[in-house]
């Protein structure tokens, strides 16, 4: 991606389906208002029984009067739609100078356990959850980069690519430090969502996610539960400073068991499925 490429963020794990869309479109006629010539690529996720996430978006794109049939004088279409397992190995996509990820593909933490596991060949190998923390992380980055390959930057000009406006509705700002090496140049910007629920992975609440993640993972397969104060104890916390303690009741509140292992339970946490990925 080329200095003229963006990079915008935004998305919770908790939204409707039609929050959205409704965000979709947002950006969509903010794009169009700067350049109404604008060709856009949309990523988002299959149909899942009555859920039809491309069916939904192209829905809420007609209603605000947007056609979503149009194409250029060239004969492309203006708008496209593809589907997460569609990021790799598609061209055709060039003349697309915006993508926009609505949602980004995440492997589950305990399919993770089991690749990590098979991989060395040994089911009884302990998988740490800092391992599957760097691979779920590794493979989000790599769909991201995938994706976004798909429009106008694989088009190389003079040894840069072309530039892009590349917008990611996703949870985690750190995706940053993956895509940075292979998107030199790119200008990042964190608008707050219209329609979606604001991330809260963000500064310094992210931070102490991180430290509760490493702390959680120095503790022996067989803990399955630990109280709020053990935690504070052993990641060094200051118990008096209400800032701290608001940073890591932010961070209890925002891990996911399916994708960290470990929920929130009471006035602490517990360990989710935690002999699925142990060794045994």
């Amino acid at each position: 991606m080329s200095s003229g490429g963006q990079i915008w963020m935004a998305l919770d794990n908790k939204y409707r389906p039609t929050q959205l869309a409704k965000e979709v479109t947002d950006i969509v006629q903010a794009e169009l208002t700067a350049d109404p010539g604008r060709c856009i690529l949309i990523f988002t996720f299959k149909d899942q029984g009555d859920d039809t996430p491309t069916k939904r978006i192209q829905a809420q794109l007609r209603q605000e009067g947007i056609d979503v049939d149009a194409v250029t004088a060239e004969g492309k279409r203006r708008f496209e739609f593809l589907t997460w397992g569609q990021q790799e190995g598609l061209n055709g996509y060039e003349h697309c100078e915006t993508v926009i990820l609505a949602g980004v593909l995440t492997r589950d933490h305990i399919s993770i356990a089991a690749a990590i596991k098979g991989q060395a060949g040994d089911p009884r190998q302990d998988t740490s959850e800092r391992e599957i923390q760097k691979m779920i992380a590794s493979e989000i980055g790599h769909c991201v980069y995938q994706a976004a390959s798909r429009g106008s930057c694989r088009v190389v000009e003079n040894g840069k690519a072309q530039a892009m406006h590349l917008h990611i509705l996703h949870k985690d700002t750190n995706l940053r430090g993956l895509l940075e090496p292979v998107m030199p140049g790119a200008v990042w910007e964190y608008p707050e969502p219209k329609h979606l629920p604001l991330s809260m992975r963000t500064g310094k609440t992210t931070a102490m996610l991180q430290l509760l993640l490493e702390t959680l993972d120095s503790y022996p397969a067989e803990r399955l539960q630990i109280s709020s104060r053990e935690l504070k104890g052993r990641m060094g916390l200051d118990p008096k400073d209400n800032a701290v303690r608001q940073q890591f009741t932010a961070a209890i509140e925002q891990l996911v068991g399916s994708t960290d292992g470990w929920e929130k339970h009471g006035r602490g946490v517990r360990r989710v499925k935690a002999d699925t990925h142990k060794g045994i």
